[in-house]
């Protein structure tokens, strides 16, 4: 299986002033070459903008560059990446923690009710949802927009539209953030100084006694890695046994990173002032990852150095490229090598008064301060009037914000909620159970009568709460929705397995249990059916789901409407009105390509009905 390579963007708590080179040496950054001689780079502040109130954590940023804040004036932030607000949100009460970013451009964020709210992007509060009791740091979100929050002792997961899928007990409260680990489970760290890890249903599958109460958890494709309160770092196997386990003589004060094979992290005492370290009580740890052991004595680390860092996005996974560390109160940009590591000065960070800070993808770095105001300050090297940015072709237009294939941690979390990029752990093969074996061998017979029933089974357990979002439920419903199209068999010639109404049923049960994974294949489906009456369930059980990242759906549906015959477009005009409507709800906003849908409705040959709903919609997008 392919793993993300170790050290892909995490959040980055280093700051000593000694950095540990491949060669077994140690360089220092006193002797890093002047900031003219880095790449043409421009450091100093590009731009700060004004709130109502001293800024709350860390920012975040969505994958269009949007960067959000959330303030003590229980406002929510949305700026673009040059600094301009592009609207405020107002909670009604204080929000905790950071927010976190969905993969539909959604944000959600925790509030001193015990509530969990969803913002969508054009600022529009779309749900929120009651947990009951004070939530827990950092809320998780999946690439499938399913969204996992602790509060006291139980963690919910939701969908994107904030339904519950299911709620667990816990032995305890939790005490940090829950990790998701796709087509695994989550690993949840508990006050009881235990570990839990749980299964997509949130059951149980082990339990492990981490002699303190843990706090991080950081998983790797072989183990995983976790800190435990007051003086404990360990590793334990994806089968809960613990590999190693070290006592230290300090508090770990910094988060756990994996660079160049090696596991990072820092020990000390906390000073008087925020994010400081008390005099000679620092020392910065690099040991073997697969023993425990250091590969050199902990560094010391003088006293008032910053210790909070920012969430990294490394090219090449940490194997080779940028990445920025806080030394002695101030902002380094590093680069790995293949001889180590070099250190540029950038001298950006703002001295004190900052709660938390973020590493944009486009080349930024963010500040929430104390004195109430957002920065940001440059990191990308500087392109001259007549040359483009490195990897860019000149005249394209590029921004530097669209998104790469590179695996990142916590790229939606501006908090401490993780999530591991990668898939099953390699040595804990997943078990199909009863219920999957006699489902899927139900959707695999060419009877539409009995993969009907493996559908109406999957309803019944959904609306049980048997069933929640768990990939092979999806997958069986995905591939009925596509069946005999994306799966064709075929008996002398023939495909036997063309059954429309099994494709009408099993996406109309997507609409109500699917998530943006499930938009793929509905999308292709749309593109392939020749029934009309298929395409707009179709239809409106992808709009049901809510979101449409990368707007593989609306371009499915331009598609499908505009090279339709007259009278085909005339039977699913109220369909895909419909359709643009439910989307247009949930995000705030019309695309462009629903937008053209509408208008040919509005001005071609239709029913002053459909007309009527077509204007309604462009009147409230301001078309």
């Amino acid at each position: 299986m392919n793993f993300p390579k170790r050290g892909a963007g995490l959040f980055l708590f280093l700051l000593g002033f000694p950095v540990w080179s491949q060669a077994g040496s140690f360089f220092s950054p006193s002797g890093a070459r002047s900031e003219a001689e880095i790449l043409g780079l421009k450091p100093g502040l590009l731009w700060q903008a004004a709130t109502g109130g001293a800024l709350l954590g860390a920012p975040a940023a969505g994958e269009d560059g949007s960067i959000y804040c959330l303030s003590e004036d229980r406002y929510l932030y949305a700026l673009d990446p040059s600094g301009r607000v592009k609207w405020k949100h107002y909670l009604r009460t204080l929000p905790l923690g950071n927010p976190s970013v969905g993969p539909d451009g959604s944000v959600y964020l925790t509030l001193a009710r015990g509530e969990l709210a969803a913002v969508n992007p054009s600022g529009q509060e779309i749900w929120r949802f009651d947990l009951g009791a004070p939530p827990a740091p950092g809320t998780a979100v999946s690439d499938e927009g399913l969204i996992y929050q602790g509060a006291q002792a139980r963690l919910f997961c939701l969908d994107n539209r904030g339904r519950r899928r299911w709620q667990t007990e816990l032995e305890a409260p939790l005490s940090g953030a829950a990790v998701i680990v796709p087509s695994w489970g989550l690993l949840c760290p508990l006050e009881n100084r235990r570990l839990a890890a749980l299964d997509l249903r949130g059951r149980r599958r082990w339990t492990l006694d981490t002699e303190g109460i843990p706090d991080q958890v950081l998983p790797d494709s072989e183990r995983f890695y976790y800190s435990a309160r007051p003086q404990t770092v360990a590793a334990a196997s994806w089968q809960g046994e613990i590999l190693w386990r070290r006592s230290l003589p300090r508090p770990v004060l910094s988060g756990l990173l994996l660079i160049q094979g090696r596991l990072w992290f820092i020990t000390g005492q906390a000073g008087a002032g925020a994010g400081t370290l008390a005099a000679g009580e620092g020392r910065l740890h690099v040991v073997d990852p697969a023993t425990g052991e250091d590969l050199a004595a902990p560094v010391p680390l003088t006293a008032g150095e910053l210790f909070a860092g920012p969430a990294l996005d490394q090219p090449g996974g940490g194997e080779a490229g940028p990445f920025c560390l806080t030394l002695r109160g101030e902002l380094f940009r590093g680069e790995f090598t293949g001889g180590g590591i070099s250190l540029f000065p950038e001298g950006l960070l703002e001295s004190g008064g900052v709660s938390g800070v973020l590493l944009h993808p486009g080349g930024l770095w963010i500040e929430n301060c104390r004195d109430w105001r957002i920065k940001a300050f440059a990191l990308r090297p500087a392109a001259g009037p007549d040359e483009s940015p490195p990897g860019e072709a000149a005249g394209e237009g590029k921004t530097g914000l669209e998104k790469t294939a590179t695996p990142r941690w916590n790229q939606r979390s501006g908090g401490p909620g993780r999530r591991w990029a990668g898939e099953w752990p390699a040595d804990s093969p997943r078990i199909p159970g009863n219920d999957e074996l006699v489902l899927r061998t139900l959707a695999g017979t060419n009877s539409s009568e009995i993969q009907l029933e493996a559908i109406r089974q999957i309803r019944r357990g959904f609306r049980e709460e048997k069933y929640g979002g768990e990939d092979w439920v999806l997958e069986i419903l995905e591939g009925l929705a596509g069946e005999g199209l994306l799966n064709p068999r075929r008996e002398n010639g023939r495909i036997v397995n063309d059954f429309s109404e099994v494709r009408r049923a099993a996406g109309t049960l997507l609409g109500e249990m699917g998530t943006f994974r499930s938009l793929g294949v509905l999308g292709t489906v749309l593109l392939r059916e020749r029934e009309t009456s298929v395409r707009q369930t179709l239809a409106l059980a992808a709009a049901r789901i809510g979101g449409d990242p990368g707007g593989g759906i609306h371009r499915a549906l331009n598609r499908t409407f505009l090279d339709a015959s007259l009278e085909e477009r005339r039977t699913l005009a109220a369909a895909y009105l419909e359709a643009l409507a439910l989307f247009a709800r949930y995000s705030g906003s019309l695309n462009p390509l629903g937008l053209e849908i509408i208008s040919e409705i509005f001005r071609g040959d239709y029913s002053r009905e459909l007309k009527a709903k077509a204007l309604s919609l462009l009147s409230r997008s301001g078309a």
